[in-house]
């Protein structure tokens, strides 16, 4: 396996222990196409090498992961073949850990499921502690715009969503973003043009 062809991963050996790093401190490792396709690589790349029996995932400078990078799904907005790649990318990736490591994949489901459960019913402390990492912010804009989030955006209302379990709550809504959208872009001043269904809804996610 040639670990030199990874730009975005940095990859060290200890004899069986192999660490892939996200390499990207300057972004705080937040994950871009190129970053993406990586990752969907990597662990097969990894599953068939013979001299490989555990492997750790962390991030450099610091932080582990701080998401996706907002640029990526605008640089490949109305680009079907770029959209159907990370599509592609996404369910290596997605049928790997199912296929291999379901305990794991679960629980990547439910702490996303769990955290976006916290940040929608409890939005003051979900605002704080992102802002305590994100220099700059301010947190009365950023709870604003979060509550305008999960209202518009995700289509959640936070009193329902207090009597409802994390994984009830689901992917964003392709509908509520098509009739929340023109609100959406007045308010953050947006003027590129969206299809709903090439955002992250279900349809993306299931899409061939």
């Amino acid at each position: 396996m040639d670990d030199s062809k990874y730009t975005s991963l940095d990859i060290t050996r200890d004899g069986a222990l192999v660490t892939v790093t996200l390499n990207r401190p300057e972004v705080r490792n937040v994950v871009d196409e190129a970053t993406h396709d990586e990752l969907a690589e990597i662990f097969t790349d990894l599953d068939l090498d013979d001299s490989c029996e555990v492997v750790v995932l962390t991030g450099a400078g610091g932080y582990f992961c701080g998401g996706g990078d907002m640029d990526w799904p605008l640089a490949i907005h109305r680009d079907s073949v770029r959209t159907a790649h990370g599509n592609r990318s996404n369910r290596r990736i997605q049928k790997s850990l199912l296929d291999k490591s379901p305990a794991v994949a679960r629980a990547i489901a439910l702490a996303s499921t769990e955290s976006l459960h916290f940040c929608v019913v409890n939005p003051a402390k979900c605002v704080d502690d992102f802002v305590a990492q994100n220099q700059g912010r301010d947190i009365p804009q950023t709870l604003a715009e979060w509550n305008v989030a999960v209202r518009l955006q995700y289509g959640f209302d936070p009193e329902k969503a207090k009597t409802m379990k994390p994984a009830q709550l689901g992917w964003y809504d392709a509908a509520v973003i098509a009739k929340t959208l023109p609100e959406l872009k007045t308010l953050f001043n947006i003027k590129k043009d969206f299809d709903p269904t090439t955002l992250y809804t279900n349809q993306f996610v299931e899409r061939p």
